[in-house]
């Protein structure tokens, strides 16, 4: 960081995790010193995806983060903690172990055009791990790693959320579905378009620099719960992010009522 080359702020306005033990979105508003609930339907422009690892350390009752990537098998993770106490470092497959041994797990960072009301868009940041990642168990429908979508051709919307179980706990987990066609929306398009500019000035400073991920205690969300698989997480991170082998492809064909939607 320098005079003639500060350092660039994050553009996103919100950081949304899922609580699958109330099943809501939520985010932590710095104000209010809060986490809000969002409520359902959540319709977005996916923007731009980059991996992480996060989660919560229970012995020491912290949070755990790390950098964004955007080759999570290439680039090095540096993986910490709120307040110190954790520092590993290297590539994802070298330390998932030692990541996971200190409450740390896969997160599937995911930048997004979220769609308030018409002509109302705010740029905002989903970290999915755990069961809003991966799903509620063996033929589930959710989970981002079962949205099979082109994000590039499609808006998305989650409008419900699936139940599982894993042993006695019980726990939900998002379903992302296709909305719309971008191009069918040409305004919202343009304006996903402008966004998305916004933020690949912030990544391409961000990215290049190698920099750590400037995250502050303000916009770490409650202490994630023991029992919560949000946490827990019933499939490995070794997906990262690719489609599961047992599902069929998406039926890409657009949902009756689409003139219906509400912008």
């Amino acid at each position: 960081m320098s005079l003639s080359d500060p350092r660039t702020v994050n553009p996103a306005v919100k950081f949304i995790e899922y609580k699958s033990d109330i099943g809501e979105f939520q985010y932590y508003d710095k104000e209010t010193k809060q986490n809000v609930q969002l409520e359902m339907p959540l319709y977005f422009v996916v923007l731009d995806q980059l991996s992480a690892i996060k989660g919560f350390n229970q012995s020491l009752k912290v949070g755990i983060y790390s950098n964004e990537v955007r080759y999570i098998k290439d680039e090095v993770l540096n993986v910490r903690s709120f307040k110190g106490g954790v520092n590993i470092v290297g590539k994802y497959q070298d330390i998932k172990d030692a990541a996971l041994r200190e409450g740390g797990k896969y997160c599937k960072s995911v930048y997004a055009m979220l769609i308030k009301n018409k002509g109302e868009y705010e740029l905002v940041n989903f970290q999915l791990h755990g069961a809003s990642f991966s799903g509620a168990g063996d033929n589930s429908i959710s989970g981002w790693v079962n949205l099979k979508a082109n994000t590039e051709q499609y808006g998305i919307v989650v409008k419900e959320v699936e139940h599982g179980k894993i042993g006695a706990v019980e726990f939900t987990s998002p379903v992302f579905e296709i909305s719309w066609k971008l191009t069918d929306k040409p305004d919202i398009l343009q304006a996903a378009t402008e966004m998305d500019k916004a933020l690949q000035k912030y990544l391409k400073s961000y990215l290049s620099k190698q920099v750590e991920q400037e995250v502050s205690q303000s916009q770490e969300l409650e202490p994630i719960n023991e029992n919560d698989p949000a946490g827990m997480g019933e499939f490995e991170a070794e997906q990262m992010g690719l489609t599961r082998k047992d599902k069929e492809p998406m039926d890409t064909t657009l949902p009756e009522g689409i003139d219906s939607l509400p912008f």
